[in-house]
């Protein structure tokens, strides 16, 4: 049996300069970045979606995984 060897996505654990619990002030904070969702596309070709163990909980409006939902009215 042939076997082929992929690279496989790992989570990583990395700081994390610009974790907020409120819109003012910045903390460091340690955080966990892994692949949620790992799909093949077409042959040699994949998807790879990324989350923060801690983006339920930030409210940093620039950071791509923070998962608070933020209306347009903020300040």
């Amino acid at each position: 049996m042939e076997r082929i060897a992929k690279n496989i996505p790992m989570a990583i654990s990395v700081p994390c300069f610009d974790f907020r619990t409120d819109k003012y002030q910045k903390e460091k904070k340690t955080v966990i970045i892994a692949p949620i969702v790992i799909r093949e596309i077409k042959a040699d070709t994949l998807q790879i979606s990324w989350a923060c163990s801690r983006g339920p909980y930030c409210v940093d409006k620039e950071c791509r995984y923070s998962d608070v939902v933020k209306t347009d009215n903020e300040d």
